[in-house]
């Protein structure tokens, strides 16, 4: 077996140890989640009589539109290398595939808040994935921090560059 069907073969497999199986069509990708703030605010001047307004506050995972469109990452130094592909949209879904990969892409959704990168799947359970990020036009650099699913961090960690535009928001 030559090295890039050997890495590529790897790559399908830690890309399927974070599935823990194929998903269906019907595979749920969790929203956003939205936490609620209470803020009570005085209005009046004097100090024995209370007016106060409540202002609810929705905090949702920052996303940071420099990471919005479709990128790829070789997985290995080969003429012909084994490429991982990742499509981050603006509603914080995205998908992870590896080339070629007949299983097809792997759900997910992503937040980015300064330089921390999270990633988190269904086939994943409960692991986030953490990593740092930087942008150095045009190429997008993942550096793990903690990843406790399976080969996604030999799938994330390294240097990215665009494939194309933004793609067209799911619907």
């Amino acid at each position: 077996m030559s090295m890039p069907v050997t890495f590529f073969v790897l790559a399908a497999l830690a890309l399927a140890a974070c599935r823990g199986g194929t998903p269906t069509d019907d595979t749920e990708i969790e929203g956003d989640t939205d936490t609620d703030t209470d803020t009570d605010t005085d209005t009046d001047a004097d100090a024995d009589a209370d007016t106060d307004t409540d202002t609810d506050t929705d905090t949702d995972p920052t996303l940071d539109p420099g990471l919005v469109g479709t990128w790829a990452h070789a997985l290995t130094d080969d003429p012909d290398p084994v490429t991982a592909i990742w499509n981050g949209y603006d509603d914080g879904n995205c998908l992870l595939a590896i080339a070629d990969d007949p299983k097809g892409p792997l759900m997910c959704t992503w937040a980015a808040d300064g330089s921390l990168f999270t990633i988190e799947d269904p086939e994943c359970g409960a692991a986030v994935g953490s990593y740092g990020y930087s942008i150095a036009d045009p190429v997008l650099t993942f550096m793990l921090v903690e990843d406790e699913c399976p080969g996604r961090a030999i799938i994330i960690t390294g240097d990215w560059v665009p494939l194309e535009k933004p793609p067209p928001q799911r619907r």
